[in-house]
C-alpha cells in the first residue's frame, strides 16, 4: 500500500531525529568518553546546540510563514536571562567580594537584591521563567504589530528596532541585569560545579536532548491541522508542507455557517486564471485561520 504524502513526511522526521539522536546522544559521549573529543569541545557543541534551537524558530517563523524577524534573539536572550539570574544567584558569596548579591550590583553600590531577583533563586521558577518571559514578551509584541497589518519590510524593520531597543536597555545599570557585561562568573548550578566535566556532560546531553525535542515539535506542528493549514500559511498564502487538504487546493470548514463561502471560493479557484485562483485560495486560508480562532472551531 502507497504511503500518503503525511505518512512519509512523519517517516522523514523520525528518521531526521534517530539520526540526530545516534549522532548527538550516542556518538559525540561515546567520542568524549574514549578521549576522541575533549571536554572542551563538548562544552563548545552545547553552545552550538543551544543556537541550533534558536535558528529552528527562525526556519519556522521566516521559512514557513514568511515572516523575517530580525529580534528573535530578544526572546532568546530573555530566556537565557531568566537562567542566568538563578545561576548568579546560586554562585552569590563565592564570588571575589562575598556578599549574597553578585558581584556586579557591589560595583554599582546596590546594597539588597531587588525584588525581581527574588524569585529566581527558586530554579523551577527559573526555568518556568525562561519559557513564559520569552512567550510573553512575544505575545505583546506580535499583538501589537499584527493587529495592525504590519508585515513584510516594515515587520522586519520594526523588530530590528524593538531589538536594538531591548539592547540599549539592557545595558543600563540602572537595569542592575549586569550592564555592557552582562551576567558572567557562574559557578555552580544545583550545587554542581559548572566546572566538573560530569556536569558539563550533563548539561550537553540536555541540550541535545531539548533540540530533538524541538526539532520533532516544530515538525509536527508544520504537518499537523493546527499548523498546515490553519496558522502558519496564513501569512504566506502557501503550504510548504506534504498536506492532503493543502494539495487538494481545499480546506476543510467544519463551521456549517462557512459552507457556502467555502463552495463560492472553491468555485472562485477552480477558474483557469492562476492569478485570481491564488487570490481566492489566500482568501480562503485566512477565513478559515480567523474563523477558527474566533469561533475556537476544533
Amino acid at each position: 500500500m502507497q504511503s500518503t504524502p503525511i505518512e512519509k513526511s512523519r517517516q522523514r522526521t523520525l528518521m531526521t531525529a534517530g539520526v540526530l539522536a545516534l549522532i548527538l546522544l550516542i556518538g559525540l559521549p561515546v567520542g568524549n568518553a574514549y578521549g576522541w573529543i575533549t571536554d572542551y569541545s563538548l562544552n563548545l557543541f552545547s553552545k552550538y546546540l543551544a543556537l541550533a534551537i534558536l535558528a529552528l524558530g527562525m526556519d519556522l517563523i521566516w521559512g514557513y510563514t514568511g515572516i523575517l524577524s530580525l529580534g528573535q534573539a530578544i526572546f532568546f536572550g530573555l530566556g537565557a536571562y531568566a537562567m542566568g539570574m538563578y545561576l548568579m544567584l546560586e554562585s552569590s558569596g563565592k564570588g571575589v567580594y562575598g556578599e549574597a548579591i553578585p558581584d556586579f550590583m557591589v560595583w554599582n553600590r546596590v546594597t539588597e537584591l531587588p525584588l525581581y531577583w527574588v524569585p529566581f533563586k527558586s530554579f523551577p521558577i527559573a526555568v518556568i521563567g525562561s519559557i513564559l518571559v520569552p512567550a510573553a514578551a512575544a505575545a505583546v509584541i506580535g499583538f501589537l504589530t499584527f493587529r495592525r497589518r504590519v508585515g513584510g519590510t516594515y515587520f522586519a524593520i520594526l523588530t530590528q528596532a524593538i531589538a536594538f531597543a531591548t539592547w540599549l536597555m539592557f545595558n543600563r545599570n540602572e537595569m542592575n541585569l549586569g550592564g555592557t557585561n552582562g551576567l558572567t562568573d557562574f559557578k555552580s548550578v544545583l550545587g554542581f560545579s559548572l566546572s566538573e566535566p560530569g556536569t558539563q556532560w550533563t548539561l550537553y546531553m540536555l541540550t541535545a536532548f531539548l533540540l530533538i525535542a524541538c526539532y520533532v515539535g516544530c515538525r509536527w506542528l508544520t504537518g499537523s491541522k493546527i499548523g498546515c493549514p490553519t496558522v502558519l500559511p496564513a501569512y504566506r498564502g502557501s503550504c510548504g508542507t506534504a498536506c492532503s487538504a493543502c494539495a487538494a487546493g481545499r480546506l476543510p470548514v467544519r463551521n456549517p455557517r462557512l459552507k457556502h463561502v467555502n463552495a463560492w471560493l472553491n468555485a472562485k479557484a477552480s477558474t483557469p486564471r492562476p492569478a485570481q485562483q491564488r487570490e481566492a485560495r489566500n482568501v480562503r486560508i485566512r477565513l478559515h485561520y480567523l474563523y477558527r480562532w474566533r469561533h475556537r472551531i476544533v
